[in-house]
């Protein structure tokens, strides 16, 4: 799993479930990572935009939400 708004940060699972479960850490120890180093934290790009790029037309979009 990978996420297209944040460069470098995925997951890895044997399943798509085991890798959604892993999801929400990679996502704030990468952003974690990113504050700590004083840099720009990315917006996420709308749905829409995720949805028509045409390198992603086989994804699958999966939200993850994040505590403050």
């Amino acid at each position: 799993m990978e996420f297209p708004d944040v460069p470098g940060c995925a997951t890895v699972g044997r399943t798509v479930d085991e890798a959604r479960a892993m999801a929400a850490g990679a996502l704030a120890g990468h952003i974690a990572i990113l504050e700590s180093d004083g840099e720009t934290v990315p917006v996420p790009s709308s749905v829409e935009t995720l949805k028509d790029d045409p390198n992603r037309k086989d994804a699958v979009l999966i939200f993850v939400d994040l505590l403050p």
